[in-house]
């Protein structure tokens, strides 16, 4: 681990001392860190500016919509 995530690491509250050394919960603190940074209005303008490519397929672009949709708090609709 480089310095950042040191840092980044020491941010972290933990529930007992020993859960800082339980990789799956180390893991899902980093993970929730970085996802949570996600800017939606940038989100969904990669979303609402996807076009089609040309010889792309509908199910390749159709699933590529998915994908940027997940990050777009649009729902399950």
């Amino acid at each position: 681990m480089g310095p950042r995530a040191e840092e980044i690491f020491n941010l972290f509250t933990w529930d007992t001392e020993a859960s800082k050394t339980v990789y799956a919960e180390v893991i899902s603190k980093f993970t929730n860190y970085f996802n949570g940074r996600r800017n939606i209005i940038y989100q969904r303008a990669l979303f609402n500016r996807r076009a089609q490519k040309d010889g792309e397929s509908m199910d390749d672009f159709i699933t590529d919509l998915h994908k940027l949709a997940k990050y777009c708090n649009y729902g399950s609709s």
